[in-house]
């Protein structure tokens, strides 16, 4: 695996998580916006045009709905990479291994056969 394939996987994951993070911060300002009530929205409430929902909801609908958006585009750029990654990790673990096994005084072969020895068959009577 190339290492450049491996720096760009990982600086795509942190991509996500910083877009997460900023989706997640939207909601969090938006959340903190709804339960202390502004002054500002004082002279819009002649203007609401739904009764059943206040213009502060609609304008928390409009803006938490791509907040939810660029949350799910990061965690889907997270997920792309792991595969990526788990390759890399697999690789390095089997450098490891077979260094930890070959790079000694004696080389350890595999063993290929039974560990337990059969005794011949005899013919039923």
């Amino acid at each position: 695996m190339n290492s450049a394939v491996v720096r760009r996987a990982r600086l795509a994951r942190v991509l996500g998580a910083t877009l997460m993070l900023v989706g997640l911060a939207a909601i969090f300002w938006l959340v903190a916006k709804s339960i202390t009530p502004s002054a500002v929205a004082e002279p819009l409430m002649p203007l609401r045009r739904l009764a059943w929902m206040p213009a502060s909801s609609l304008f928390a609908l409009a803006f938490s709905l791509p907040s939810l958006a660029i949350m799910w585009l990061g965690a889907t750029l997270i997920t792309r990479q792991n595969a990526v990654l788990e390759a890399h990790q697999r690789e390095t673990q089997d450098r490891l291994r077979r260094v930890r096994e070959y790079g000694g005084d004696g080389r350890i072969e595999p063993y290929i056969g039974s560990r337990f020895t059969l005794d011949a068959d005899e013919d039923p009577r």
